[in-house]
């Protein structure tokens, strides 16, 4: 459950804005800045409704995926202005982008990223979802999961976590 949900059209990345890249390559990227308020009242309906929504993920390794991306970014903002500086540099075929940050309790963050129109022969789209826990002020990536969407003919049309052929 989130309420406020800010756009970033100011952000700037090395060399790059990201009102620049938002005009060029349609991409939306969204924040949800938590607020007291904001929160479910239980924090456990929250996490069981997102534990049902991860399951249609492939996961991937944590450790895997950081050093893959070379992550330096600890916090879920940062973590999801690196990886969409990365995909915004190969944008051949794009058709949308999106990065997504949710606050679904004040110690949990679940950072979204969806690309279409890859330069794949068989895998149209990728979408990742990446949980994160703040424990002594300090947040840790603690799950990476991805879906994938096929090309026409290559595969399932819908979001999966089946791999394309």
């Amino acid at each position: 459950m989130v309420r406020a949900i800010a756009q970033f059209p100011f952000i700037s990345l090395p060399g790059k804005s990201l009102a620049l890249a938002s005009l060029l390559f349609g991409t939306q990227v969204a924040c949800a800045v938590p607020t007291p308020e904001s929160f479910p009242s239980s924090p456990t309906v929250a996490l069981q409704s997102d534990a049902a929504a991860k399951a249609t993920y492939q996961p991937v390794a944590v450790d895997e995926f950081i050093s893959s991306r070379n992550l330096t970014a600890v916090a879920p903002r940062e973590v999801a202005l690196q990886l969409f500086s990365e995909y915004a540099a190969e944008s051949e075929g794009r058709k949308s982008e999106e990065v997504k940050i949710e606050y679904p309790t004040w110690d949990t963050a679940v950072v979204r990223v969806t690309v279409v129109g890859l330069a794949d022969d068989s895998v149209g789209g990728v979408r990742y979802r990446i949980a994160f826990e703040r424990k002594e002020g300090e947040w840790k990536m603690t799950e990476v999961g991805r879906q994938f969407q096929c090309q026409e003919n290559r595969g399932h049309q819908d979001w999966s976590a089946e791999l394309c052929s």
